[in-house]
């Protein structure tokens, strides 16, 4: 069992890495779109003083929200705030000044309002209740033929690894987000 554990935090932790990098990627690509279009040509901002690197940023989040690289008409400010994090820090891990920052070190305050003004209008997360634990007993203990043992036994097993239940079951919206586990995912070990 504890081989199995470890096993699934490490493919859980792999896959997290690339869903991470992938966050980045895109939202590295969609500043390179955003400074083409603003005729802007080192993506590191160099030639620009603090306060416009961090006018710069804004504007590019401020694209985001509004939808620009996204299917929606627009996105949810914290989502516009990861895009503008991921940026800033690819540009800071290559040497370069933070745009998000003042000479303090201290988040700009031009930044810090708009995020603020994001959080005023976005409606709240609508988070989908979590099944209660006897929902699971109640499967493992009505489970009658080898298949729905497997099921019950494999549901639990996901709620044992705190696995969401997007993580492990489709769900009836369109397009969902989370890529649910495959059975290449999970590795048994004796």
């Amino acid at each position: 069992l504890q081989n199995s554990f470890t096993s699934a935090l490490a493919a859980q932790s792999k896959g997290i890495e690339l869903a991470t990098q992938t966050k980045y990627d895109s939202a590295w690509r969609n500043w390179l779109e955003f400074l083409r279009r603003s005729s802007i040509a080192n993506p590191y901002l160099d030639e620009y003083s603090p306060i416009n690197r961090t006018r710069i940023l804004c504007a590019f989040m401020d694209e985001c929200r509004n939808g620009t690289f996204s299917k929606q008409d627009s996105i949810k400010g914290e989502t516009a705030r990861k895009a503008a994090d991921n940026v800033a820090t690819t540009i800071l891990s290559s040497g370069r000044p933070d745009p998000r920052t003042n000479k303090s070190g201290e988040r700009h305050l031009m930044l810090k309002r708009q995020l603020n003004s994001y959080k005023k209008t976005d409606k709240p997360t609508k988070h989908q209740p979590a099944l209660p634990p006897e929902v699971y007993r109640q499967l493992l203990r009505s489970s009658l033929n080898p298949r729905s043992k497997a099921r019950a036994t494999l549901l639990s097993s996901a709620l044992f690894f705190c696995m969401r239940s997007c993580e492990y079951s489709k769900t009836s919206q369109k397009e969902q987000k989370t890529r649910t586990i495959r059975v290449k995912d999970i590795t048994f070990r004796i």
